[in-house]
């Protein structure tokens, strides 16, 4: 199972690195800093969504490992390969349902003035400030995505890696711990 969740988090962390890559080298090598407005929602859209997404793979993987070291007994039964499977896509399906309301309402904001933005890549910030309505609606909701996200696994993480800590340090045998260890690392 952890080779599902890693060849997935592989993946997940290339198309994070490609969402701004080739539009930055392309910025480089032809000096044009401007982002098109269909480019610039698509890149929003991915950017967030590989990046939640990763967040999510990290807390079920620490999840995975927690099961793996304070249920080595049950770890075969519990994580088979449905599960896993079925805990990738949930992480996927979260930071869809998470990331494409405010992505989406964003693409229906009226632009006036200069539709240009300055830079390599499409910014949060200056897309919002573009529009000519306000977007204080948009601003709480990825405020409130990012409250979600973040702190939600950052706490999944640290609660499994707790326990798993705790469970470690009850091995009597140093030799046992050392191996317990090397299996979180």
């Amino acid at each position: 199972p952890m080779y599902l969740f890693l060849r997935n988090f592989a993946l997940l962390e290339i198309g994070f690195s490609f969402v701004i890559t080739p539009r930055y080298l392309f910025s480089l090598l032809t000096g044009r800093k401007s982002v098109p407005l269909s480019g610039c929602f698509l890149q929003l859209l991915f950017f967030f969504l590989l990046g939640a997404c990763v967040f999510f793979h990290v807390a079920m993987m620490s999840f995975d490992r927690y099961m793996a070291i304070c249920h080595p007994l049950r770890y075969g039964t519990i994580m088979n390969g449905r599960v896993c499977f079925q805990l990738v896509l949930g992480c996927w399906v979260i930071s869809f349902l998470l990331i494409f309301p405010p992505t989406f309402m964003a693409v229906l904001l009226p632009f006036c003035g200069p539709n240009v933005i300055n830079h390599f890549y499409c910014d949060t910030a200056a897309l919002l400030q573009l529009s000519c309505v306000d977007t204080g609606h948009i601003e709480v909701m990825i405020l409130v995505v990012s409250v979600v996200v973040l702190p939600g696994t950052l706490a999944v993480t640290i609660v499994s890696y707790g326990c798993i800590i705790c469970t470690i340090m009850r091995i009597p045998s140093t030799t046992g711990r050392k191996k317990a260890f090397s299996t979180c690392a």
